[in-house]
């Protein structure tokens, strides 16, 4: 017994004394290091409505950077309107004989503000005369279950006859969440069965900071996040193996539970909308662009549902210079490109 115990002592000591020497050996060769990413707000932006979707506050005029290693990767402004959604322009419902009314909900490939001007709502200039309207439903960090939730309640505000779910595979993992503000400090929380899960995602700053100030407040919100992590999360080694396996076999897997979950959610905005028109376009993310194939295959299973599936990736042309080069979300470049990739597909008629 005394051997036996032993061995595994030592078995144990030689594993911390390799691990150990991986760690020293990767740190040196500045390898595994992931990028300080820090997102600033200049308001608490997101919201819960009366139907527990999430949309933004209304009538609010939010700056967002984002800062990757100190660099600002993006800082931009975008607009909301009297709805809580990303558009210059005040929803209400229209009731206007043969007029068709496009709702384009998804997350925030969708809400479009990355790109400096979001792009859905510039395609009411691409269907001006043809009697259509846009809308633009687009809420980041969402899922296809908000999606749901978010057409309910729209749609007791506004006219819909043809729905558009703009999605990335992300979103066919994406739990509920709801906003939560404390101090400075917004936090996304996942709705469970017992305590809320809370992560912090974002910063309020004010509107007008210098970029002196910014970095400032990014350096320490970065700083604030690794005082808050294990020593396992702070491990360069084990980042290095995580960086590793994404890039062989893409993100993390995608579990059947969220995909079901998801494509009941589909099923949901099927059924509570019978007689609209609805397609689901699916944008590729920056890692299947240069993959060249999606990490989640459910065009066949989306049509089951009776909803028109439309694989972007397949049928426009990417390149990975149309996304930020830290950043996963599309540039100026991208969003132009999503804009005449969708336009082409449900209004080239």
């Amino acid at each position: 017994m005394q051997s036996i115990l032993s061995k595994a002592v030592l078995t144990i000591l030689s594993v911390i004394v390799a691990l150990g020497i991986g760690e020293i050996t990767v740190r040196s060769l500045g390898l595994g290091q992931v990028p300080e990413r820090s997102l600033l707000f200049s308001s608490p932006t997101w919201q819960q409505d009366a139907g527990n979707a999430i949309r933004y506050l209304p009538n609010r005029k939010i700056r967002t950077v984002g800062v990757h290693d100190g660099n600002i990767e993006y800082d931009i402004q975008f607009r909301t309107n009297n709805l809580g959604f990303v558009d210059h322009v005040d929803y209400a419902r229209d009731t206007t004989s043969g007029r068709k009314h496009y709702a384009f909900v998804g997350d925030s490939f969708t809400a479009g503000y990355h790109g400096g001007e979001p792009w859905v709502p510039r395609l009411r200039d691409r269907v001006r005369g043809r009697n259509i309207g846009i809308y633009n439903l687009g809420i980041d960090g969402t899922g296809v279950g908000n999606f749901s939730r978010l057409l309910k309640s729209a749609s007791q505000q506004i006219s819909i006859t043809t729905i558009v779910i703009v999605a990335i595979s992300n979103d066919f993992r994406r739990d509920y969440w709801y906003p939560q503000v404390q101090g400075n400090d917004i936090s996304f929380c996942r709705e469970t069965a017992g305590p809320p899960e809370c992560g912090r995602v974002a910063r309020v700053i004010p509107h007008d900071s210098p970029v002196v100030e910014i970095r400032k407040i990014a350096k320490q919100v970065a700083d604030d996040r690794e005082e808050g992590k294990s020593i396992f999360r702070r491990s360069r080694l084990l980042a290095l193996l995580k960086q590793t396996k994404r890039n062989l076999f893409g993100q993390s897997a995608y579990s059947k539970k969220s995909l079901e979950h998801s494509l009941l959610s589909l099923k949901k905005i099927r059924d509570a909308f019978p007689a609209a028109e609805i397609h689901l376009v699916h944008l590729p993310q920056k890692e299947e662009v240069a993959m060249g194939a999606y990490m989640l295959d459910f065009g066949k299973r989306v049509e089951e549902t009776g909803i028109r599936y439309f694989p972007a990736l397949k049928r426009c042309d990417w390149s990975g210079d149309m996304f930020f080069k830290h950043d996963p979300h599309p540039n100026k470049a991208g969003y132009e490109n999503i804009s005449s990739c969708v336009s082409n597909y449900l209004f080239k008629s």
